[in-house]
């Protein structure tokens, strides 16, 4: 496996430590499950700076994915990977970016320990979610890639604490899928509209799985009426989320106060190319499957998922 080297140490603070506070319940277990490109990183930043939620600095832990799929060893890898790479852009940095990027690393290397004692140790992920917490509310482990666990591990997922919540993100499908190819694309430095288009050619033609599993919104609402509990699931859509009222419904299924939401911020933005009509249209047969699904569950649908379906899918 790769080797970090975990120079880093926890600052230690000179100010006299509290007696713990008490608390009246455990906090809510809120489950990011997907999907990927449908602002599942805003609402990290958003729960993350929120009084009432506390959230490690590591966002997508893939802790039940990699349990599920055999992938352990795999993403231990690649985390020590990325320790150590931000262990040497840290020496670079300064001030505020710098303590954000070290808060950053302390809780990357703390996951990793989980990730290595996993197999004895299936308390250490609970421990790892709940250390440092104080009176807050609810805690989170927003991991896109968790459209892909079955039915019956979204079950234990419901056992993990004693009150849990599940929610699953959709945005426009054709958008959704588009804009996950252009992050895909990203690193293409020649052609980039090209490799794009190209991504999508094999997204279209069934090749690229990850890309399906993502776009996929039927398969993953019928897991979670299989194997979560009615109260405790919420799917909602991402052009809903980025509005008071929708964020409003939000925090009350979380059983949280709504704060200020900086709605206009772009979090990890992806790089700008527009679709040909041609691939629009390819895209939009490709995925009515998936409007149809979505529609069929939903009496009122965004306005941008109704200018699309209102296109046709000839």
């Amino acid at each position: 496996m790769t080797g970090a080297r975990f120079m880093l140490q926890r600052p230690q603070s000179s100010r006299p430590v509290a007696a713990p506070v008490p608390r009246r319940a455990p906090p809510t277990f809120l489950f990011g499950i997907g999907s990927a490109k449908s602002g599942t990183s805003w609402l990290y930043e958003y729960l993350r700076s929120h009084p009432d939620c506390y959230l490690r600095g590591h966002k997508e832990l893939h802790y039940f994915d990699s349990l599920e799929h055999g992938r352990v060893l795999a993403e231990q890898e690649m985390l020590a990977s990325q320790i150590a790479s931000g262990e040497e852009k840290l020496a670079k940095m300064r001030g505020p970016e710098r303590a954000n990027a070290m808060a950053s690393l302390l809780d990357k290397r703390d996951f990793l320990r989980v990730l290595q004692v996993c197999g004895r140790d299936r308390n250490a992920y609970y421990r790892y979610m709940m250390d440092g917490i104080n009176k807050q509310k609810l805690v989170a482990d927003i991991t896109p890639d968790y459209v892909n666990l079955s039915a019956p591990m979204l079950t234990k997922l419901v056992g993990v604490a004693n009150e849990t919540r599940f929610l699953f993100i959709m945005r426009d499908p054709v958008e959704r899928l588009w804009s996950h190819i252009r992050m895909n694309a990203r690193f293409e430095e020649s052609d980039f509209v090209g490799a794009s288009r190209a991504l999508l050619a094999k997204a279209l033609s069934g090749e690229d799985v990850a890309l399906a599993v993502h776009s996929d919104y039927a398969m993953t609402l019928t897991k979670m009426e299989k194997a979560i509990p009615a109260e405790r699931r919420m799917a909602m859509f991402y052009e809903d989320l980025m509005t008071q009222e929708g964020l409003r419904k939000l925090c009350a299924f979380l059983g949280i106060k709504p704060t200020k939401a900086y709605f206009e911020r772009k979090v990890l933005p992806g790089r700008e190319a527009e679709m040909t009509t041609e691939d629009r249209a390819a895209a939009r047969r490709f995925l009515r499957p998936q409007y149809e699904a979505v529609a069929s569950r939903f009496p009122v649908l965004p306005k941008a998922w109704q200018n699309s379906m209102a296109e046709g899918f000839a």
